[in-house]
């Protein structure tokens, strides 16, 4: 968890303010005013939740 409230030593305020960006960007997501969008994540308390994976599995067709 990366929030405004439990910043990793190595992450500033502005640092988290690009990530959700990028997460939100990565999922797809625009916005007219960023500024606006980043107001709001504060507001909010919004965090970005990073999880690695161990394994991925998948079903492959068969041919």
């Amino acid at each position: 968890l990366i929030g405004p409230h439990n910043l990793p030593d190595n992450y500033d305020a502005d640092q988290l303010r690009l990530l959700l960006r990028e997460i939100y960007q990565a999922a797809g997501g625009t916005h007219d005013d960023y500024d606006e969008y980043d107001r709001a994540m504060v507001e909010d308390g919004r965090i970005a939740v990073l999880v690695a994976a161990d394994r991925i599995l998948g079903n492959h067709p068969q041919s």
